[in-house]
Protein backbone atom coordinates (compact mmCIF):
# COMPACT_ATOMS: atom_id res chain seq x y z
CA UNK A 1 0.00 0.00 0.00
CA UNK A 2 2.73 2.43 0.65
CA UNK A 3 4.73 1.74 -2.57
CA UNK A 4 1.06 2.55 -4.29
CA UNK A 5 1.03 5.84 -2.17
CA UNK A 6 4.37 6.61 -3.17
CA UNK A 7 3.98 5.78 -7.03
CA UNK A 8 0.44 7.58 -6.99
CA UNK A 9 2.11 10.59 -5.51
CA UNK A 10 5.37 10.76 -7.82
CA UNK A 11 2.60 10.70 -10.92
CA UNK A 12 0.56 13.10 -9.48
CA UNK A 13 3.42 15.48 -9.29
CA UNK A 14 4.72 14.47 -12.97
CA UNK A 15 1.34 15.38 -14.30
CA UNK A 16 1.64 18.46 -12.12
CA UNK A 17 3.85 19.81 -14.63
CA UNK A 18 1.58 19.78 -16.98
CA UNK A 19 -1.68 20.38 -15.47
CA UNK A 20 -0.84 22.53 -12.44
CA UNK A 21 -2.95 25.72 -12.25
CA UNK A 22 -3.40 25.65 -15.84
CA UNK A 23 -6.59 26.86 -17.67
CA UNK A 24 -7.35 25.55 -21.04
CA UNK A 25 -7.35 28.62 -23.67
CA UNK A 26 -9.60 27.78 -26.39
CA UNK A 27 -10.97 30.48 -28.54
CA UNK A 28 -13.42 31.27 -31.91
CA UNK A 29 -11.18 33.13 -34.67
CA UNK A 30 -12.15 34.74 -37.77
CA UNK A 31 -11.90 33.10 -40.80
CA UNK A 32 -9.18 34.03 -43.06
CA UNK A 33 -7.88 33.72 -46.76
CA UNK A 34 -4.59 33.43 -46.73
CA UNK A 35 -2.24 33.93 -50.59
CA UNK A 36 0.21 31.34 -50.34
CA UNK A 37 1.99 32.41 -53.53
CA UNK A 38 5.31 34.70 -52.82
CA UNK A 39 5.15 36.31 -55.59
CA UNK A 40 7.03 39.69 -55.86
CA UNK A 41 7.29 40.49 -59.16
CA UNK A 42 6.15 39.16 -62.58
CA UNK A 43 7.89 39.97 -65.68
CA UNK A 44 5.52 41.55 -68.90
CA UNK A 45 4.23 39.10 -71.25
CA UNK A 46 4.26 35.96 -68.46
CA UNK A 47 1.33 34.66 -66.23
CA UNK A 48 1.92 33.36 -62.96
CA UNK A 49 -0.57 30.77 -60.89
CA UNK A 50 -1.63 32.64 -57.57
CA UNK A 51 -2.78 30.44 -55.18
CA UNK A 52 -4.99 30.79 -51.54
CA UNK A 53 -6.25 28.71 -48.73
CA UNK A 54 -9.67 29.19 -46.64
CA UNK A 55 -9.29 28.88 -43.11
CA UNK A 56 -12.80 28.64 -40.91
CA UNK A 57 -13.31 30.24 -37.94
CA UNK A 58 -12.15 26.70 -36.04
CA UNK A 59 -9.06 27.86 -37.81
CA UNK A 60 -9.37 24.52 -40.19
CA UNK A 61 -8.84 24.26 -43.69
CA UNK A 62 -11.67 24.13 -46.28
CA UNK A 63 -10.84 22.81 -49.40
CA UNK A 64 -13.70 23.19 -51.11
CA UNK A 65 -13.55 26.98 -50.57
CA UNK A 66 -14.67 29.35 -53.49
CA UNK A 67 -11.89 32.34 -53.73
CA UNK A 68 -12.94 35.47 -55.53
CA UNK A 69 -9.50 36.83 -57.52
CA UNK A 70 -9.49 40.72 -58.58
CA UNK A 71 -6.46 43.20 -59.21
CA UNK A 72 -6.32 46.73 -58.19
CA UNK A 73 -5.59 47.38 -61.94
CA UNK A 74 -6.12 45.09 -64.64
CA UNK A 75 -4.23 46.96 -66.96
CA UNK A 76 -0.77 46.55 -65.20
CA UNK A 77 -1.71 42.53 -63.87
CA UNK A 78 -4.88 40.87 -64.49
CA UNK A 79 -6.24 38.11 -62.48
CA UNK A 80 -8.39 35.49 -63.98
CA UNK A 81 -11.01 33.29 -62.03
CA UNK A 82 -8.67 30.87 -61.55
CA UNK A 83 -6.12 32.95 -59.77
CA UNK A 84 -3.90 33.13 -63.24
CA UNK A 85 -2.04 36.29 -63.04
CA UNK A 86 -0.80 37.97 -66.20
CA UNK A 87 1.45 41.12 -66.61
CA UNK A 88 0.30 43.75 -69.20
CA UNK A 89 3.15 47.03 -68.40
CA UNK A 90 4.96 48.30 -66.01
CA UNK A 91 3.58 48.94 -62.76
CA UNK A 92 2.48 47.72 -59.18
CA UNK A 93 -0.68 46.35 -57.97
CA UNK A 94 -2.64 44.90 -55.16
CA UNK A 95 -4.15 41.56 -55.99
CA UNK A 96 -7.25 40.57 -53.56
CA UNK A 97 -7.91 37.44 -52.39
CA UNK A 98 -11.57 37.10 -51.23
CA UNK A 99 -13.73 34.22 -49.25
CA UNK A 100 -17.15 35.70 -47.79
CA UNK A 101 -15.65 38.41 -45.69
CA UNK A 102 -12.42 36.74 -45.28
CA UNK A 103 -9.20 38.50 -47.18
CA UNK A 104 -5.96 38.65 -48.25
CA UNK A 105 -3.59 40.82 -50.37
CA UNK A 106 -0.46 40.62 -52.25
CA UNK A 107 1.69 43.61 -53.27
CA UNK A 108 3.19 42.47 -57.33
CA UNK A 109 5.53 45.00 -59.53
CA UNK A 110 5.18 44.17 -63.24
CA UNK A 111 8.50 44.83 -64.60
CA UNK A 112 11.58 42.83 -66.36
CA UNK A 113 11.90 40.09 -64.35
CA UNK A 114 10.21 37.66 -62.12
CA UNK A 115 10.70 36.99 -58.30
CA UNK A 116 9.57 35.51 -55.61
CA UNK A 117 10.22 36.17 -51.27
CA UNK A 118 12.97 34.01 -49.75
CA UNK A 119 10.83 30.78 -49.04
CA UNK A 120 11.69 30.53 -44.89
CA UNK A 121 9.92 32.43 -41.85
CA UNK A 122 11.20 32.81 -38.76
CA UNK A 123 9.47 32.32 -34.99
CA UNK A 124 10.73 33.59 -31.34
CA UNK A 125 9.31 31.17 -28.76
CA UNK A 126 8.68 31.92 -25.91
CA UNK A 127 7.16 30.53 -22.87
CA UNK A 128 3.17 30.35 -21.84
CA UNK A 129 1.93 30.38 -18.50
CA UNK A 130 4.84 29.60 -16.09
CA UNK A 131 6.92 27.30 -18.79
CA UNK A 132 9.61 27.84 -19.77
CA UNK A 133 10.25 27.84 -23.73
CA UNK A 134 13.13 30.31 -25.89
CA UNK A 135 14.83 29.98 -29.37
CA UNK A 136 14.55 30.39 -33.17
CA UNK A 137 12.42 28.07 -34.87
CA UNK A 138 12.40 28.29 -38.81
CA UNK A 139 10.07 27.06 -41.50
CA UNK A 140 11.86 26.46 -44.97
CA UNK A 141 10.63 25.45 -47.86
CA UNK A 142 12.98 23.29 -50.30
CA UNK A 143 12.79 23.12 -53.72
CA UNK A 144 10.85 20.19 -54.59
CA UNK A 145 8.13 22.44 -52.34
CA UNK A 146 8.51 20.03 -49.02
CA UNK A 147 8.76 21.64 -45.65
CA UNK A 148 11.47 21.51 -43.07
CA UNK A 149 10.75 22.86 -39.49
CA UNK A 150 14.28 23.55 -37.62
CA UNK A 151 15.32 24.53 -34.14
CA UNK A 152 17.89 26.21 -33.65
CA UNK A 153 21.06 25.29 -31.23
CA UNK A 154 19.22 28.63 -29.11
CA UNK A 155 16.20 25.93 -28.56
CA UNK A 156 15.15 24.82 -25.02
CA UNK A 157 11.87 24.29 -23.38
CA UNK A 158 10.57 22.53 -19.99
CA UNK A 159 10.01 19.08 -20.08
CA UNK A 160 6.54 17.23 -19.76
CA UNK A 161 4.37 14.37 -20.95
CA UNK A 162 3.30 13.75 -24.14
CA UNK A 163 4.94 16.92 -25.75
CA UNK A 164 4.22 17.78 -29.38
CA UNK A 165 5.14 20.26 -31.75
CA UNK A 166 2.35 22.06 -33.91
CA UNK A 167 1.60 24.33 -36.68
CA UNK A 168 -1.60 26.53 -35.92
CA UNK A 169 -3.21 29.44 -36.92
CA UNK A 170 -4.58 30.23 -32.94
CA UNK A 171 -1.40 31.43 -30.34
CA UNK A 172 -2.60 28.84 -27.79
CA UNK A 173 -3.95 25.52 -28.88
CA UNK A 174 -3.99 23.77 -31.82
CA UNK A 175 -8.22 23.62 -33.38
CA UNK A 176 -7.55 23.06 -36.96
CA UNK A 177 -3.43 22.84 -36.50
CA UNK A 178 -1.49 20.32 -37.89
CA UNK A 179 0.70 18.08 -36.17
CA UNK A 180 4.64 18.16 -37.27
CA UNK A 181 5.37 15.58 -34.60
CA UNK A 182 6.39 14.59 -30.91
CA UNK A 183 8.87 16.73 -29.46
CA UNK A 184 12.50 14.95 -30.42
CA UNK A 185 14.35 16.92 -27.74
CA UNK A 186 13.99 19.62 -25.15
CA UNK A 187 17.21 21.43 -26.21
CA UNK A 188 19.83 22.28 -29.34
CA UNK A 189 19.30 22.26 -32.51
CA UNK A 190 17.14 19.75 -34.54
CA UNK A 191 14.21 19.66 -37.51
CA UNK A 192 10.91 17.88 -38.49
CA UNK A 193 9.53 17.29 -41.57
CA UNK A 194 6.68 18.77 -41.86
CA UNK A 195 3.28 16.45 -43.72
CA UNK A 196 2.78 17.30 -47.02
CA UNK A 197 -0.10 19.17 -48.17
CA UNK A 198 1.04 22.22 -45.48
CA UNK A 199 1.85 26.11 -47.38
CA UNK A 200 4.71 28.28 -45.72
CA UNK A 201 2.21 30.88 -45.56
CA UNK A 202 -0.82 28.53 -43.82
CA UNK A 203 -0.27 28.87 -40.25
CA UNK A 204 0.96 31.54 -37.95
CA UNK A 205 2.24 30.03 -35.24
CA UNK A 206 4.17 26.87 -33.89
CA UNK A 207 3.15 25.48 -30.30
CA UNK A 208 4.88 23.57 -28.09
CA UNK A 209 2.14 21.25 -26.64
CA UNK A 210 1.02 18.60 -24.18
CA UNK A 211 -1.25 16.92 -25.88
CA UNK A 212 -2.38 14.36 -23.00
CA UNK A 213 -3.63 17.41 -21.42
CA UNK A 214 -4.17 20.12 -24.34
CA UNK A 215 -2.03 22.86 -22.75
CA UNK A 216 0.32 24.88 -24.70
CA UNK A 217 4.12 24.94 -22.90
CA UNK A 218 5.23 27.34 -25.56
CA UNK A 219 4.69 29.15 -29.09
CA UNK A 220 5.79 31.63 -31.56
CA UNK A 221 4.56 33.62 -34.20
CA UNK A 222 6.07 33.49 -37.59
CA UNK A 223 7.45 36.77 -39.43
CA UNK A 224 5.01 37.55 -42.44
Amino acid sequence: MKNYARLSGLLLLFLGGCIGTDILDWEVMDARVVITTRLETLAVGETFQLEAEYFDSLGQLQTDASVVWTSSDESIISVDDAGIASAHEAGEVTILAQAGPAQDTLTIVAGDETTTMEPERKAMLQGLRNYDVEGTVTLKELEDGSLKLEFSSDFSSDNGPGLYVYLSNNATNVAGGVEVAQLAQTSGAHEYDVPAGVSLDSYNYVLIYCRPFGVGFGNGEFED
